[in-house]
């Protein structure tokens, strides 16, 4: 189970969230898309959000379960 997310952009910060269990990424550049929905993955991805903020933009990703 891995995921790889390609971008030539630089990561600001990385963390966790639980209930439900999230690894959320930030990445360092000014962008004004729209939120984005992936949803109802198969396997341990349940959801993907992608959204943008002021100088960054952020990845959600929504697991099935608590992984290392």
């Amino acid at each position: 189970k891995s995921l790889k997310i390609l971008t030539k952009d630089s990561l600001k910060k990385r963390f966790l969230l639980s209930k439900p269990y999230r690894m959320v990424f930030d990445f360092t550049r000014d962008s004004d898309m729209g939120t984005k929905y992936i949803k109802n993955l198969d396997g341990a991805f349940k959801n993907i959000i992608l959204g943008s903020h002021q100088k960054y933009y952020r990845v959600v990703i929504e697991l099935d379960s608590l992984y290392r």
